[in-house]
This record gives structure tokens, C-alpha cells and sequence, in this order.
């Protein structure tokens, strides 16, 4: 970022047309010259600019000036998200949030920006994450000769998660092969090779993305970081699965339950889960019902937030083998864990199929409408496949072909994007 920059999204967060800020400070065209960096204003003209744009006046004038306690706070924060120490990170952004609402260094508040964006994506707080990325840290200039090698790495790692979760997964990859560019840690390229294995199986690349995964397992090895091996172990089960190797996805199951230790709870209930995707694939249900109930037990006891995740795979086996009422038994006690609009598309779908085999019509569709709105909006588009397939078989089955139509349209396009 430079002078400019920082002119222009103070500008834009405040609501201000550019007209609006210079009159009666300087011409249009002037003002124009200042935010492009075409021209660098007197120190009276960017005064006046800030009492405008009601910031400090050292916000637009000190941009080279680094504070000493601004320092010791960011190393502090980035001493909290290297130890993933989740409730000091909390309590530094509640009780330091007015000390660092404007950093006169351009080199602090990009520091600080980019060591917040980690800090939302540490308290799941991804919307947050999002916002700052496209209000603050898209306007950032980085060059080899504006920031060190740390800060670019830095910069191309947010980039590559900000990407990620906007579901842009090309550029996420380009932003991560970044990183790789410069010289790092083996941890660092663990971490980066883990992220580009995810993208890369989110674009369904899984022979690729099974390349990095056992590149992160490699890495996590030597490191001795036997939590994240277990993370690649699940990676790489996730990914022979969607290949149909369940037998190679099962044995990764099982290398994950050989490192975990006593700890790892989070970790043992997601391998759980995936075991219980196998079995269900395999058609032995009790298997993965069993599976399932452990997984939600052990989410339960250490207050996970995906809960949803495995009831809605259950809810899927219960539809499966026709138990109905242990069906509605359950779906009535669980819609409060969806936390997500895909989360609820998923339940909207889920109590579809159940109406429809009762053959209660009018509420299926009903239901039907809103999980293929909620997943439209939401770009889920494997989901969508199901949902619109769903639907389109039914409006043919009774003859309404226009229906039919429409809906298979929506399902060609979602596996095309699929």
C-alpha cells in the first residue's frame, strides 16, 4: 500500500465520492493524481483530506513511522497464531482492537492486516476474513522491494486461503506455489503442499492432489507433527475415496488411528466419519452407523462445530434403509446444528426425499425449491447435482415436462461447474 491507496479505501469504507472529499480542499482532477500515486500532496492538503475523511491526521502523514509498541503487539499476535492459542487470540483483538484501528506505518497495518486475516481464520471467523481481504489487504503494493521475504510469504499465503474460500481454486494455487518460491521451512512447505492437495481435490485433480498430500505426509514425518500427519492420513482417505479405491482409503484410515494419541479427539472423529463414508459406500450400514454415533459422541464431548456433518450422514443411511422413524426422531432433535446455508441446504434435502417417500407432495416440493435456491446462491454445485437430478425425475415422472426440463438444465450446469 502507499499514500494513495490508503486515501482511496479510507474513501470508499466511508461511503465518500472522490467530488465529495476534495471540495473545497483541492481540484477533482488533483484528488484523482493523489489516489492514483500520480502525485504526492503537500502536508496541509492531506491534513485537510484526513479531518475530511474523520481519521487521524497521522494516519495519512506518518506513513514511515514504525511504533515501537505497535511491534511488540503484532509479535505478540503472531506469537498467538504460531502456538494456535485460540482464546489469546481472542482476547488480543478485544482489548487492542482501538490501539490498531489506524496504524500510521503502511508497513505495520499491512503486517497487521495480513497477521489478522490468520487470527479470523484461526476463530473460524471466515466471513470476517473475507471482508478484510477485499476492504484492506487487496489494496496492499507487494513488491521485492516494497516488503521483506517474510512479509511476501506471508502475503501469498493469505491470498491463497482468501482465494480458497471464495472458491477461486486456480488462483489459490497460483498464490500458494508462490510461497514455495521463496526459500522456506519444512514446515511452511508442509502446510503449503496439505493447502494446494485441498484445492486441488476441490477441483477433483485427485490424482495430482494425492501427490501433495503424500508430499505433506512426508514433511509432517520429519517434523515428528503427528496431529497433521492424521490431517493428511484423512486428506488422503477423502481423496481415494472419491476415486472408489475404498480399500486404499480405508488403510489411510487406519495409518491415521496409528499416530493418534489420547489428545486428538477432533482428529479421531473426523477419521471416524470418513470410516463411516467407506462403509456406507461398502453398503454395510450398521458398520457406519456405528461409525457415525462414536464420531458425534467424541464432537459432542469436545464442543465441535460441524456436528451437522455426520447427523446428515446418518440421516442419509437412515433414508437409505427405509428406518423412518428413527429418521424423524432424529431430524426433528438436529436442525439447531446447521450452521451454514449448505448446512440447511442439506437438511431441506434431506427432509425432502423423507416427505416424498410418504408421498407428501406439496411438502416436498416446497422443500425442494428451497434447498436448490440455497445451493444456487451458494455456488455448491456436486450438491446441486443430486438436488436438481432429484427434482427433475420427479416434475418427469408426473408429466411435467417444462419443470423437468428446467431443473435438468440447472443439474447439466452444476456438473458441468462440477
Amino acid at each position: 500500500m502507499n499514500i494513495g491507496n490508503r486515501i482511496r479505501r479510507t474513501r470508499k469504507l466511508s461511503g465518500l465520492t472522490s467530488g465529495e472529499v476534495c471540495t473545497g480542499i483541492i481540484s477533482p482532477s488533483h484528488f484523482s493524481n493523489i489516489e492514483n500515486n500520480r502525485f504526492t500532496p503537500a502536508a496541509d492538503t492531506l491534513s485537510m483530506i484526513a479531518d475530511r475523511l474523520s481519521v487521524p491526521r497521522r494516519y495519512f502523514m506518518s506513513i514511515h513511522d514504525d511504533d515501537f509498541e505497535v511491534t511488540e503487539l503484532l509479535n505478540l499476535l503472531n506469537q498467538n497464531i504460531e502456538e494456535e492459542n485460540i482464546e489469546g487470540i481472542r482476547h488480543f483483538l478485544h482489548i487492542n482492537e482501538s490501539k490498531l484501528s489506524y496504524i500510521p506505518s503502511l508497513k505495520q497495518e499491512m503486517h497487521f492486516s495480513l497477521l489478522q486475516f490468520s487470527a479470523f481464520v484461526k476463530l473460524n471467523s471466515i466471513d470476517k476474513a473475507i471482508c478484510l481481504y477485499q476492504e484492506k489487504i487487496t489494496y496492499f503494493n507487494i513488491t521485492t522491494s516494497t516488503v521483506n521475504q517474510e512479509h511476501q510469504q506471508r502475503y501469498y499465503h493469505v491470498s491463497g486461503l482468501y482465494f480458497f474460500f471464495i472458491k477461486n481454486y486456480d488462483k489459490s494455487i497460483y498464490f500458494y506455489k508462490k510461497v514455495l518460491e521463496i526459500p522456506a521451512s519444512q514446515l511452511v512447505h508442509a502446510k503449503i503442499s496439505f493447502n494446494i492437495a485441498l484445492a486441488l481435490s476441490k477441483m477433483r485433480k485427485f490424482i495430482e492432489a494425492l501427490t501433495f498430500s503424500e508430499r505433506a505426509i512426508d514433511f509432517y514425518l520429519r517434523l515428528h507433527d503427528w496431529k497433521r500427519v492424521g490431517n493428511c492420513y484423512n486428506l488422503s482417505a477423502y481423496i481415494a475415496r472419491e476415486q472408489k479405491r475404498l480399500d486404499d482409503s480405508e488403510a489411510y484410515i487406519r495409518k491415521g488411528f496409528d499416530i493418534l494419541d489420547e489428545k486428538s479427539i477432533a482428529l479421531q472423529a473426523m477419521l471416524l466419519h470418513n470410516l463411516a463414508l467407506i462403509h456406507k459406500d461398502r453398503g454395510h450400514f450398521a458398520e457406519s452407523i456405528d461409525c457415525l454415533n462414536s464420531a458425534i459422541q467424541l464432537k459432542l464431548e469436545s464442543g465441535q462445530a460441524d456436528l451437522f456433518l455426520s447427523y446428515r450422514v446418518k440421516l442419509d443411511v437412515l433414508l437409505e434403509t427405509e428406518d423412518l422413524l428413527e429418521f424423524k426422531k432424529l431430524s426433528d432433535a438436529i436442525e439447531i446444528h446447521c450452521l451454514t446455508a449448505i448446512d440447511q441446504a442439506n437438511f431441506y434435502f434431506l427432509l425432502a426425499q423423507y416427505h416424498h417417500l410418504f408421498e407428501s407432495y406439496e411438502l416436498y416440493e416446497d422443500l425442494m425449491k428451497k434447498t436448490i435456491n440455497l445451493l444456487t446462491k451458494e455456488q455448491t454445485n456436486e450438491c446441486l447435482v443430486a438436488a436438481a437430478d432429484h427434482f427433475s425425475q420427479f416434475y418427469e415422472k408426473n408429466h411435467k415436462y417444462k419443470l423437468a426440463l428446467h431443473y435438468q438444465k440447472i443439474c447439466t450446469m452444476a456438473l458441468r461447474n462440477f
